[in-house]
């Protein structure tokens, strides 16, 4: 009985003191509980204006997989915050009002009592944890949907017009009450031009101009107004712009669409012609005639639209007398009848004799250089029956006569596409082919048909753009694109292999070798600087442009002052570079870290270390330093909603302003881009780092930043990119025209050994030359712009590279703008009868013409320039036949003169 009650007590002791053991952990656990911060959920929504000062957002976290456990005010706050100051509130919101939209959805309501400065946003956060995992909310409010901008009826402007006024209103927000000049800022084709600006209400305001471009020698093709942020109540971070394009009205004869339709005393001819930019009122055909010949009546004018216009003549010619006229006639058209400031239009009708193009270009493969491509054109024809064509009906050959080995591998009816396996650097030669090939849309054919080709391989090698940036933009797209509530070490696991890769790290390296290879990228960003610096200083001595010379006086000390910052981070042994080679590491060769990964490398305290090294490094900066690298980014924006100019727009019209010629920038905007867009992501990268590292609620506010600033450098790559793809096929665009040119000047000069003589049976040749691809009317708008940008034109030929350019001190080159061809027949007296002489047709002259303007380079006021003469025609070679002697004799008259041609590039044709 006494074992028993002992047996017993021994089990009442056991359990009791299990259950006091239990007590004391659960006691110790909720001890430890209570004396774990809570964590914090971030997140970023955008806000809505329902008044003035008065705002609504929706807040949800059904992405993050959470639910509200609480939504009562009492247990949330609201202030406004600054990327100055990351942790002191601008002010405090006391009028707010929070309603549950649904268990993971609420509605804020509220009031500030001030606007909104640059860079500030709004923060709700909670007191104690309102989320369904017992996490705080901390969410960063911004006025992304609020974007002033500036509407008008009218997107662009007649360079011909005497009197225009541009009248803009606000979409968002009121004018102030004063509107001054000060607030406006002008600049493209109307910067500088005297205006009377009127407040017209509250949100509208006009811009009138008298006799605008009486003067002008611009040639830009648009004019920006920008309306300055202090002129526009509210919230107004930003200054707010609109574009206007400048139109020149312009009209051309589709020559090869013009119908020939025989009638009973001669022939109608249906003209049609292209218009554009609001070039005709109304036109009646007295308004329209035919010059240069006689023999035409303009009888029907038919408007189609606002773009297209049909003339129909009337001849009584037959259809080969009305081509050979027309090929040197023009249409001209009443000043009163079209919108050219009072000046009449002329437009030639081309010349429609049967002819093929030949163009060439680089073949570039995956693989690389692999070739040319010829294209072989059918002009004013198709290619008769192209299914039969064969490679044995094509001759190809080089300079010196020699054929070249190729394979004709595509045909259609406009087009030949042959290989030509040639590996040599540049090649040039001429393509050859019968004229049964051709069916001739007008009836006008040689017997062969002949045209040459030149072509050169640049070897596009592997460029910052090509391979450096991609990797840094594929970062801060993943920096952009991460979680919102991606924070800490979160965010050196998504960067580091990119920065790695950048810098040419591939495995985990040392530090000695991130140290060295950061000293080198220190060493390439100050030259890529000083060559900026350099490209500047000597085009801001010659280009009155204080526009963009005001808006990159900021960008080089904002760079030297990152570049600095940047060497000294990324080189700092027991900081950043320390974090980047343990991050490294953590990953292993699959460049990813998971969960487990990331808590391992935390709990490291040399990884601790490195981090406080980093984040005390990074404040030396200052506490403004974040913001300044995000002004940086949002000031390399170029036209952005409510962004206004930026850096990249100001380098690249600063470049054009200073080049006639798109491939003598595409070194300079290059060097811009590896600078500016290196620098900047590599200082954002830190920035999101140390904000995530301390926690801070406006890593949202800078995500949407870069993103916004990787979209604008994205779109300046591009515009490089299409600049190297042109210069890549010898080709490049000319700014004051808008066309894309062959940067190979043809030359031709008739020689006297050419002269001779045959009989009618024998052949007689005459080497044509091609028609210029740039005309009258571009030459002078490309000279003017020439003497407004100081560039003195021959010389910038030769700058840009073009093939054939003229020689260094060539003074006057004759530019080659059409050519044309006429007859007369050769009368003599031959006996008629025994006593009787007559007046017969003994043979004929065939006259032919190349119409060509002169430019002669002079000095002007001290400024080396340009002027070019008037249209002049000079006849160089004339056919005689004489059917009594049964000879035609060759002779050319004009042996003395080159003529230069510009070619069009393949695609242009």
């Amino acid at each position: 009985m006494e074992e028993k009650n002992v047996k017993s007590m021994k089990k009442t002791f056991f359990v009791v003191l299990c259950v006091l053991v239990a007590f004391t952990l659960a006691i110790g656990l909720v001890a430890c509980k209570d004396a774990e911060e809570p964590s914090s959920t971030y997140l970023y929504v955008s806000a809505t204006e329902t008044g003035d000062k008065a705002y609504s957002a929706n807040v949800s976290v059904e992405g993050e997989e959470l639910t509200f456990s609480n939504i009562d005010k009492a247990n949330y706050g609201m202030e406004v915050v600054s990327v100055a100051s990351l942790d002191e509130a601008v002010r405090q919101i006391a009028e707010f009002n929070i309603t549950e939209v649904s268990a993971t959805e609420i509605e804020i309501s509220f009031v500030d009592t001030d606007y909104l400065g640059e860079g500030d946003s709004f923060r709700l956060y909670s007191k104690s944890p309102v989320l369904s995992d017992n996490s705080n909310l901390d969410c960063s409010i911004y006025l992304q949907s609020v974007s002033y901008g500036l509407l008008s009826s009218e997107s662009d402007i007649n360079r011909y017009d005497n009197n225009i006024v541009l009248t803009m209103s606000l979409t968002d927000g009121t004018l102030v009450d004063t509107l001054t000049k000060e607030n406006i800022d002008v600049s493209g084709a109307l910067y500088g031009k005297e205006y009377t600006l009127t407040r017209v209400n509250d949100t509208t305001f006009s811009l009138t101009y008298v006799d605008a471009f009486k003067d002008d020698v611009s040639s830009s093709p648009q004019t920006t107004i920008t309306l300055s942020s202090k002129a526009i109540k509210g919230n107004r971070p930003f200054n707010v712009f609109m574009d206007f394009e400048i139109k020149t009205p312009s009209a051309e004869i589709d020559s090869s669409a013009i119908q020939l339709i025989t009638v009973g005393d001669g022939t109608k001819v249906v003209v049609p012609i292209t218009l554009s930019d609001d070039f005709a009122k109304t036109i009646n055909s007295t308004d329209v005639s035919v010059v240069g010949v006689d023999g035409f009546t303009v009888e029907q004018v038919d408007l189609v639209g606002d773009n297209f216009m049909i003339v129909t003549l009337k001849t009584a010619l037959n259809s080969a007398g009305c081509l050979e006229n027309l090929n040197v006639a023009k249409l001209e058209m009443k000043g009163s009848a079209v919108n050219l400031g009072g000046e009449k239009a002329s437009m030639s009708f081309g010349n429609f004799k049967s002819d093929i193009i030949v163009t060439a270009f680089c073949n570039y493969l995956d693989e690389g250089f692999d070739g040319y491509v010829l294209n072989i054109s059918a002009k004013n024809g198709t290619f008769e029956n192209y299914d039969s064509i064969v490679a044995d009906d094509i001759q190809i050959k080089n300079t010196k006569d020699e054929p070249y080995n190729f394979t004709l591998t595509s045909k259609s009816e406009k087009m030949l596409v042959v290989k030509l396996n040639a590996t040599d650097t540049t090649i040039a030669g001429s393509v050859t082919i019968g004229s049964a090939l051709i069916d001739s849309r007008f009836g006008l054919i040689d017997a062969d048909l002949k045209g040459t080709f030149n072509a050169a391989y640049i070897e596009d090698d592997k460029s910052f753009t090509a391979i450096a940036l991609p990797i840094l933009t594929n970062m801060a797209k993943s920096l952009a694109t991460s979680a919102a509530s991606t924070v800490g070490s979160k965010i050196g696991a998504a960067i580091t292999p990119y920065i790695m890769d950048f810098l040419g790290l591939e495995r985990t390296p040392t530090l000695n070798e991130i140290n060295k290879n950061v000293s080198q990228l220190g060493t390439q960003l100050y030259d890529l600087q000083q060559s900026v610096n350099a490209a500047r200083a000597t085009i801001e001595r010659d280009v009155a442009n204080s526009a963009y010379m005001a808006l990159l006086d900021d960008y080089t000390g904002e760079y030297n002052d990152f570049t600095l910052y940047l060497v000294d981070a990324y080189g700092n042994t027991n900081g950043l570079a320390k974090m980047l080679m343990l991050e490294k590491e953590a990953m292993g060769e699959d460049n990813e870290m998971s969960n487990s990964e990331l808590a391992t490398l935390e709990a490291k305290q040399e990884y601790q270390d490195a981090k406080n090294v980093f984040v005390t490094e990074f404040e030396k900066f200052g506490a403004f330093f974040p913001s300044r690298i995000k002004t940086f980014g949002d000031n390399l924006k170029a036209k952005g909603a409510g962004i206004g100019y930026g850096y990249y727009h100001a380098y690249w019209g600063l470049m054009e302003n200073a080049h006639l010629w798109d491939i003598q920038t595409i070194t300079h905007k290059e060097t811009f881009i590896k600078a500016s867009a290196s620098t900047y992501y590599l200082a954002m990268s830190t920035a999101l780092r140390y904000l995530g590292i301390k926690g801070s609620s406006l890593v949202a506010t800078y995500k949407a930043s870069l993103n916004d600033t990787i979209n604008v450098i994205e779109s300046y790559t591009a515009n490089l990119r299409e600049s190297i793809n042109r210069r890549s096929i010898r080709a490049t665009l000319e700014y004051s025209t808008g066309k894309v040119v062959n940067l190979h000047i043809v030359k031709y000069q008739a020689k006297s050994s050419d002269n001779k003589s045959t009989n009618l049976s024998g052949t007689l040749s005459v080497n044509h030359p091609i028609t210029s691809f740039l005309n009258e009317q571009d030459f002078d708008k490309i000279l003017k712009t020439a003497r407004t940008k100081k560039v003195e034109f021959l010389k910038s030929l030769r700058d840009a590279g073009f093939f054939g350019a003229p020689s260094e001190g060539t003074k006057s080159i004759r530019i080659d703008m059409r050519r044309s061809q006429s007859s007369q027949n050769n009368y003599g007296y031959v006996p008629s009868g025994r006593y009787n002489v007559r007046k017969a047709i003994v043979g004929m002259t065939f006259f032919y013409n190349i119409h060509y303007v002169t430019y002669t380079q002079n000095v002007e006021n001290g400024i080396l320039g340009g002027t070019i003469s008037a249209t002049a025609s000079s006849t160089y070679a004339t056919i005689k036949s004489d059917m009594q002697s049964n000879r035609q004799v060759l002779t050319y008259v004009d042996t003395a003169n080159e003529y230069y041609m510009f070619d069009s590039p393949y695609y242009m044709l």
